[in-house]
């Protein structure tokens, strides 16, 4: 999802209102890289995004460290409504 894939994508399929979860590279670099296709399309990266650094994880570590961060997300997606 680097450089214009990701913008397309986010073109395509970032809706105002919902959030995502981004797994992938440091969520620094996630939100330099998205920023502005998603504010193309009426989306704010740090209201609506919420970014999980993987790099050089292996499958089974990324996989639990995915689980835990969807249950903190939740949570706190529970807490702001």
């Amino acid at each position: 999802m680097c450089v214009d894939d990701g913008d397309r994508f986010w073109k395509d399929f970032a809706k105002k209102g919902e959030y995502y979860i981004v797994a992938g590279c440091d969520p620094k670099m996630q939100r330099k890289m998205y920023k502005d296709a998603l504010a193309e399309v009426g989306c704010d990266f740090d209201k609506q995004i919420f970014p999980i650094d993987l790099r050089n994880m292996p499958t089974e570590n990324a996989m639990a460290e995915i689980t835990n961060f969807v249950n903190d997300v939740n949570q706190k997606l529970k807490n702001m409504l």
